[in-house]
């Protein structure tokens, strides 16, 4: 008798582990890491961009930044910008995370220049959570983009591999002489070397305007210069596409870097 009571409690014993283990955990929102950006950001005051925010959640987590369960995201202390939309992306894997993306579609309300670390987040619920982004200045400007003199080469890099300064290509498309004046391009722990920039008449400049200065602890960068340039005495701006740095050989202690920047 005795026996037999061991064996059924070793039987029952032996049903309850198969169970946990076979039936489905329940998943758990997951803590976004957000990518520890150093981004330089230029717009014209009243224009849109779309930004994006890549970051990381152990693999097989839930979605806690789902635009379903999201009222509202902003910059947090920004007075130049208004986010208007979020479109969520997912992306691959590594062998511990899963990395998504947050497209924000930011509207550029007021001139001026700015400093900003963190995004907020106002859920349905009205819970806030803040988000470190990592180091962000914002120009936000009263000039036009000016297309006419001046346009990105047909090679311009929209992504591109490990920062180590920017990725000038640009073409004239005028029958004068253009001046680069000014790059407006302010990193943090990072300086571009100064450069005297001119692209000849119907010319195209492609060249890299290397960084000193340069921390190498920061891998992920975000430039979106605004180009002020001189074209028949008369000076001009644009506003090119951003180029991401860093993602084209981003591996697992990338990852992990940056995750543990947020822990």
């Amino acid at each position: 008798m005795k026996k037999k009571v061991l064996y059924i409690s070793f039987t029952i014993l032996v049903i309850i582990i198969i169970t946990f283990i076979v039936l489905p955990k329940k998943s758990v929102f997951g803590k976004p890491h957000f990518v520890q950006y150093n981004a330089s950001f230029s717009a014209p005051s009243g224009s849109s961009y779309t930004i994006d925010l890549a970051y990381f959640v152990v693999k097989g987590s839930k979605n806690i930044l789902d635009p379903q369960l999201i009222k509202q995201i902003k910059f947090k202390n920004s007075n130049t910008t208004n986010i208007e939309s979020i479109n969520y992306k997912k992306s691959d894997s590594s062998k511990k995370y899963d990395i998504r993306n947050l497209a924000l579609k930011v509207n550029f309300i007021n001139s001026g220049k700015e400093n900003l670390n963190n995004i907020v987040v106002t859920f349905n619920d009205n819970t806030v959570r803040e988000y470190s982004i990592g180091h962000w200045y914002f120009d936000v400007s009263n000039h036009n983009e000016e297309s006419n003199y001046i346009e990105m080469g047909e090679e311009f890099p929209l992504v591109t591999n490990d920062f180590n300064g920017y990725n000038f290509n640009f073409k004239n498309n005028s029958s004068k002489k253009i001046e680069i004046i000014d790059l407006g391009i302010n990193l943090f722990e990072a300086k571009l070397k100064n450069y005297n920039l001119s692209i000849d008449p119907y010319s195209r400049l492609n060249t890299l305007l290397e960084a000193s200065s340069l921390n190498k602890g920061n891998k992920f960068y975000i430039i979106r210069p605004k180009i002020t340039y001189q074209y028949d005495n008369k000076s001009y701006a644009y506003f090119p596409y951003a180029t991401y740095y860093g993602f084209l050989s981003m591996n697992d202690k990338d990852i992990d870097n940056e995750v543990s920047k947020t822990n």
